[in-house]
């Protein structure tokens, strides 16, 4: 684990490095650190995408956690412009951290770049005071480990199934990328944006892992059973 991150604050800070500012890191890849007192301990009573947010009015925004399971173009700008939507997110009750997209097939180190974004932003949020639990969206077998070194274990995190589960062939997947992130992570609750198939679930909730699912918006709203 490295010393603390510190940068010159007169100098542009075209890398973003103040997104990071006093966090340690993962040996090899340097991904940043969320740390335990980040992780929201609550479990959201509604949530809501990132770029639907606006419709909920601000007197009922403390019942909702905003999500980023949604087009990666519509929320770029809370990585361009974090300390405006700092603000903006503040009035919500917490956020599922950014879930910039990571499909198995891009180049790896495209993979890693969109891992590490996802943990910066996820670091500055719950570093400026926001409630955060952090999604959980890994790339190849080969790049996962050190990932999971960067999320406290026995927190409560989110995985997004929507679009992801259609086929026998992303079920099964998505049946082992489960069994990785409890075994990393020993989480104590996971919070489940989308379906919740049995074939890929039960087993688990049998063990004594603790789901909480909720549909999405486009479910709710049009009954529409598209995804990301």
């Amino acid at each position: 684990m490295q010393e603390k991150c510190y940068f010159n604050k007169k100098v542009v800070d075209n890398f973003k490095a103040s997104l990071v500012e006093d966090a340690t890191f993962t040996p090899y890849e340097e991904y940043p650190i969320l740390k335990s007192k980040f992780i929201s301990t609550e479990i959201p009573k509604k949530i809501i995408p990132f770029d639907k947010s606006k419709e909920i009015k601000i007197s009922d925004r403390k019942d909702y956690y905003v999500c980023f399971y949604c087009a990666d173009e519509t929320f770029n700008k809370t990585y361009t412009y974090p300390k405006k939507y700092l603000k903006y997110l503040g009035t919500f009750g917490g956020i599922i951290t950014q879930d910039w997209s990571i499909h198995e097939d891009l180049p790896i180190i495209k993979q890693k770049e969109n891992m590490n974004k996802n943990l910066e932003v996820a670091y500055y949020y719950g570093n400026n005071g926001l409630k955060i639990i952090p999604n959980i969206r890994v790339g190849t077998d080969k790049i996962k480990e050190e990932y999971y070194k960067a999320i406290p274990k026995h927190s409560t995190i989110a995985i997004g199934t929507y679009g992801f589960i259609k086929s026998v062939k992303e079920q099964k997947n998505f049946d082992a990328f489960i069994e990785d992130v409890i075994h990393y992570l020993e989480p104590r609750d996971i919070i489940v944006y989308g379906a919740m198939p049995k074939r890929v679930f039960n087993k688990y909730i049998k063990y004594g892992v603790r789901f909480h699912q909720y549909d999405p918006y486009v479910t709710t709203k049009f009954g529409d059973s598209h995804g990301k």
